[in-house]
């Protein structure tokens, strides 16, 4: 079981309706995108933060773990945005820091929501609830086999970096 999925069926609010959940995540997420204030999403980064770390309780640990990588990438996509090449010539965009730091703001909100939601729902759970709305069973089950299958690959990318050790000395 990866941290996610532990830290989705360990933590406090486990037993809270996903109802409840998704419409806090999805609710704060759309005032990030919808405000045009850069501001207002950071304020939603630090109540997603909260709510994951302080009301769920969720492991500061595996919160970092779960937001590292996404944020590298965010880092990488918002330096293209502040710098620009022409041929051997590299500058500095015009306005490249405020549209990095406006995009910047409402992506780390829309991780912060995600994360919340990943952190404090079970994938079978998200999954179950979708099919309530009218997603198809099929679509249903072919989501929850590729979290498996995410599952099996990451096992076996393990396995095959393990050293392996002689028991016969």
């Amino acid at each position: 079981m990866s941290h996610i999925d532990t830290s989705a069926n360990l933590n406090r609010w486990r037993r809270k309706s996903l109802a409840e959940k998704a419409l806090l995540a999805l609710g704060l997420l759309l005032i990030a995108v919808a405000v045009p204030s850069w501001v207002s999403a950071l304020l939603v980064v630090v109540l997603m933060t909260g709510a994951t770390l302080l009301g769920a309780r969720v492991v500061p640990s595996v919160w970092f773990k779960a937001v590292t990588a996404p944020l590298g990438f965010l880092a990488i996509g918002l330096v293209t945005l502040v710098i620009q090449v022409h041929g051997w010539h590299v500058t500095l965009a015009p306005n490249g820091f405020e549209l990095a730091g406006r995009l910047g703001a409402r992506a780390l909100a829309g991780l912060t929501c995600l994360l919340f939601l990943a952190l404090t729902t079970p994938a079978a759970d998200l999954v179950a609830g979708l099919r309530r709305i009218g997603l198809p069973p099929e679509i249903a089950e072919m989501a929850l086999l590729m979290y498996r299958f995410l599952f099996l690959l990451t096992n076996t990318a393990e396995a095959m970096n393990t050293p392996i050790t002689s028991a016969a000395t």
